[in-house]
């Protein structure tokens, strides 16, 4: 899934939203269309995003007002919460580039091959656990070339199984997890409820 960038503000769509999009641009299109358009490379999944674009562009021009409130920001609560957040931090990752998505866990090459090979290389619970990997930005620019700040990173384990509530908008949202919550904006903060 990808955020949509409307009036200099990103737009993340969660997937009911999505859905609620797909549905409006596709009303009149033919079911082979709806499959294909689901399929990333293909010319009818960039006419899918255009035309979701173009209806989101549309909301913000009937209505500036409203716009902000029920598209860019979201209140994600429970499982609507858990479902969207690995989509949500993708989108947050691909809007600074600071930040990757990585598995819960890390195997050599070996393990990973025989894994490949047995087709069990995705365990459970697949896609409900992953690394957020966020770069440590140096305090002073010179950090990085005295003190050897390059590359240095903070990893997070998110069990989706945990979140609970996520709100806000995409450039700042909070993510509150059972003990902590994680705020994300161009920096990275973490706290206890």
């Amino acid at each position: 899934m990808t955020y949509y960038i409307i009036d200099n503000k990103p737009v993340f769509l969660s997937w009911a939203r999505n859905r609620e999009l797909f549905s409006i641009v596709s009303k009149d299109k033919d079911p082979i269309w709806r499959i294909w358009s689901r399929i990333v490379g293909h010319k009818e999944n960039e006419e899918k995003n255009e035309l979701i674009f173009d209806e989101l562009n549309k909301k913000y021009l009937d209505n500036p007002d409203d716009f902000n409130p029920n598209w860019v920001e979201f209140d994600l609560k429970d499982k609507e919460a858990s479902e969207n957040v690995w989509d949500l931090l993708y989108d947050y990752c691909t809007l600074y580039w600071y930040a990757f998505l990585s598995g819960s866990y890390e195997l050599d090459l070996s393990e990973k091959l025989e894994a490949d090979y047995n087709l069990e290389l995705y365990r459970y619970p697949m896609g409900k656990v992953f690394n957020l990997n966020h770069f440590v930005k140096p305090k002073k620019w010179w950090w990085k070339y005295t003190y050897k700040m390059k590359w240095r990173v903070i990893q997070v384990t998110i069990n989706t199984d945990t979140v609970t509530h996520i709100k806000w908008n995409l450039k700042e949202f909070t993510i509150y997890m059972w003990n902590f919550k994680i705020i994300f904006g161009e920096k990275l903060s973490i706290s206890t409820s």
